[in-house]
């Protein structure tokens, strides 16, 4: 459980990218070292974080296309590669499905909860109430996207990768084609 939790800030922290500039913290060899460091294995993470970041390499917005969400991809994939033995395979394997999905649930948090922050910064600077602004913008990240992110990293690590195997094996099989 504690690693879960672990593993979960872990995450949160790679997607607080953004209260800190852009300063790489999201990148997976960042995100695969940290999660060596919580799960006791460091030199698997660096590994396996590397991996994944050469799978990830060109893996930024363009436009309106956004790519899968790489820290939970790497976090996770990371995390079930160490704790089940296995090598960079499997990272790969549960890394890229893993991140595709979770990109669902970040999209699902950007159209649903989201705008509810957005509209209450809009009535904010209506009246000039910038610190208002301020807290919508840090509020409206951290429950529409940063928190969001760990409770599925979190969640998802406690239950076990055969849990996440079978999710990800119900997927049909032409969006798993589609996801490639």
């Amino acid at each position: 459980m504690l690693q879960a939790i672990l593993l979960a800030l872990v995450a949160m922290l790679g997607n607080a990218e953004y209260l800190f500039g852009t300063c790489l913290l999201s990148r997976p060899l960042v995100m695969g070292t940290l999660t060596g460091i919580v799960l006791g294995d460091i030199s698997m993470g660096v590994t396996l974080g590397a991996t994944l970041e050469l799978a990830f390499m060109g893996a930024f917005s363009v436009g309106a296309s956004i790519p899968p969400e790489m820290i939970s991809g790497t976090v996770l994939g990371t995390a079930f590669a160490i704790t089940t033995g296995t090598g960079a395979e499997a990272a790969l394997a549960l890394g890229l499905p893993i991140a595709s999905l979770v990109l669902i649930f970040k999209n699902l948090s950007m159209v649903f909860i989201l705008p509810m922050f957005v509209h209450k910064a809009d009535k904010y600077a209506a009246v000039g109430n910038y610190k208002g602004v301020e807290r919508m913008h840090l509020l409206g990240g951290f429950f529409g996207v940063n928190l969001i992110i760990g409770v599925i990293v979190g969640v998802s690590f406690y239950l076990g990768s055969p849990v996440i195997q079978g999710i990800l094996d119900m997927i049909p099989a032409w969006v798993q084609k589609g996801l490639e």
